[in-house]
């Protein structure tokens, strides 16, 4: 809901740290999973599968 976002939203407002370590992560995330080098990894998993 809307205030559920909102008040996820303050919590990350109220806590620099934690909004930095919640940014990290997504940072790192979407490193490991969505460049193209994680991507190229990934399909040639699938096609050493076959």
């Amino acid at each position: 809901t809307v205030e559920t976002i909102r008040a996820g939203l303050q919590t990350l407002l109220d806590d620099p740290a934690r909004a930095h370590a919640c940014a990290e992560a997504a940072y790192r995330n979407v490193y490991a999973h969505f460049t193209w080098d994680a991507v190229f990894d990934k399909m040639m998993g699938i096609i050493n599968q076959s």
